[in-house]
């Protein structure tokens, strides 16, 4: 995992050692692949509700990236949104 700020965003990447061959959408759909459940369709869904963005970010290793928007006219200096909200 990794955590980058982008000044208007923080991104936090998540990877692991697979890798997938899916569509970049098509992997965030309820049942897509062998095995596949509603994890990823869920976690999108999470991410857009609270104002952000998840992405296939890499195939091999599979890389995701969360994108959390900051407060508008927040800089790298000033305080961060808390995590409770």
């Amino acid at each position: 995992m990794n955590l980058r700020d982008l000044g208007t965003a923080l991104a936090i990447d998540v990877r692991d050692e697979g890798s997938t061959a899916l569509d970049a959408q098509a992997i965030f759909q309820r049942g897509t692949g062998a095995g596949t459940g509603i994890g990823l369709a869920l976690a999108r869904e999470m991410a857009e509700a609270a104002g952000a963005r998840l992405a296939l970010s890499g195939r091999a290793p599979t890389r995701f990236t969360l994108l959390l928007p900051l407060e508008e006219g927040a800089s790298s200096g000033s305080p961060r949104p808390s995590a409770g909200g």
